[in-house]
């Protein structure tokens, strides 16, 4: 029997409160972008409050985002994350040019003014020489409200009567950027940003950091010299990212590869953007998983950061994936045993109404996309509960069913069973 991993759920957008609230009882901590709290403190306070609200007390930790000071600069200015905007360079001219939520990051972490007079190396630089204490000691600040209007707003919001304590996180992740395997400088700059931070840990403060890995990175073990190079023994734990890591379509090396890593690494580990594959390896060190309300489960590195809403996307509870509403309909239709018996999906019927209605109104859409949410994660729910008290090989032959019989019905359709289900038989055989 493998061991219980913590399921946690990454804020995106703060209109997906209700969801987050509605379903309290299927995660157990929240993963906060720092770029959203250094931006709209006020909202992201009113949301935590919320959650908080409608459940037990709330378990939340900050991700720095520290990373993005790697990206290309056409990624930090306005319209970047539409493509619509100039692919500005630094120094930038104007503050304003910088897109809001990353300007507001830069200024809580004293990067700010390098920016504007600047280069980009020179803002890694200042963030790996001077910026680690600032980044530590704005996780320890936490979310409150600026101002008693900001409580009256958010108390009338949620109909609740609330005082305007400040929300502490439950450990504190020191700052990190992208390592690329073999690139000593890379591997350098992650190392003195570990040190720098042990060296700011306070008495008893739970800390973490974050091996970031870059998609070019050859997967595999991290030798003995590696994890003392980084210091990654005295964390309680480490956060994994490798960029662009796909359950679904690496092959069964990788993944072999990927748990080999994994266990390498000798500490808890908490995978910052992770599916169901992932949760199946608690027995390599996985302790947490982390992701959307239904999006990402993977996520490169080299990319923009909020760049629009998700697509709409359903989760087959037994293929533990997801795909498009009017596909998965289809086969759940095709073979009736992939149904999902959650209170969100009594009715296949009626879920095929709201697809159809879903894009004549505004509401309706909103509904939709709310309740997708809301089935994915009472579907992750049951999914971290299974893991956690079945043994490992309970859940492959399970998966092995599941496989046979969407097979055995879409004779028909070869090509179409392959594709619905070809990643069940990659996962298995990586356990073997």
């Amino acid at each position: 029997m493998t061991h219980a991993v913590t399921n946690g759920v990454r804020v995106g957008i703060f209109r997906d409160r209700p969801v987050f609230e509605a379903c309290r009882d299927t995660y157990t901590s929240v993963v906060v972008p720092a770029h959203i709290a250094a931006y709209a403190g006020d909202g992201l306070w009113g949301f935590l409050t919320g959650i908080q609200q409608a459940g037990s007390s709330l378990n939340f930790w900050y991700d720095p985002m520290t990373y993005y000071v790697e990206l290309g600069t056409e990624y930090w200015f306005r319209g970047s994350e539409e493509n619509a905007g100039p692919r500005g360079t630094l120094p930038a001219s104007d503050e304003k040019e910088i897109r809001p939520a990353f300007r507001e990051l830069l200024r809580a972490y004293d990067l700010l003014e390098t920016a504007l007079t600047g280069t980009a190396a020179d803002v890694r630089t200042r963030l790996i020489s001077t910026g680690v204490a600032r980044v530590l000691e704005f996780q320890r600040t936490g979310v409150s409200p600026k101002s008693k209007r900001a409580v009256s707003k958010y108390a009338r919001i949620l109909g609740l009567t609330l005082d305007d304590d400040s929300l502490r996180p439950s450990r504190v992740v020191a700052p990190y950027l992208a390592v690329t395997a073999r690139d000593a400088h890379r591997q350098r700059n992650q190392e003195l940003l570990n040190a720098a931070s042990l060296a700011e840990r306070r008495d008893g403060e739970p800390m973490w950091t974050v091996l970031a890995l870059e998609s070019k990175v050859a997967i595999g073990p991290l030798s003995s010299d590696e994890i003392a190079r980084l210091h990654l023994d005295p964390f309680d734990g480490v956060g994994l990212w490798v960029s662009g890591l796909d359950e679904y379509t690496s092959s069964t090396q990788q993944l072999r590869d990927y748990r080999a890593l994994v266990r390498s690494i000798g500490r808890p580990v908490w995978l910052i953007y992770a599916g169901f594959y992932w949760l199946l390896m608690s027995s390599d060190g996985v302790e947490a998983v982390s992701h959307g309300v239904y999006y990402t489960e993977n996520k490169r590195i080299r990319s923009s950061v909020g760049s629009g809403p998700p697509a709409e996307r359903y989760y087959i509870p037994r293929l533990h994936r997801f795909f498009e509403p009017a596909r998965a309909l289809r086969a759940i239709s095709a073979v009736p045993s992939l149904a999902c018996n959650c209170p969100e999906c009594r009715s296949l019927d009626a879920l095929r109404t709201e697809l159809v209605l879903s894009p004549t109104s505004p509401d309706r859409r909103m509904a939709w996309i709310s309740r997708l949410q809301r089935h994915f994660l009472r579907s992750r729910a049951d999914e971290v509960a299974e893991v956690s008290t079945e043994s490992l090989d309970v859940v492959l032959s399970r998966m092995t069913e599941a496989r046979n019989e969407v097979r055995a019905a879409m004779r028909g359709d070869p090509e179409e069973a392959g594709r619905l289900t070809d990643h069940l038989a990659t996962w298995a055989a990586s356990f073997r």
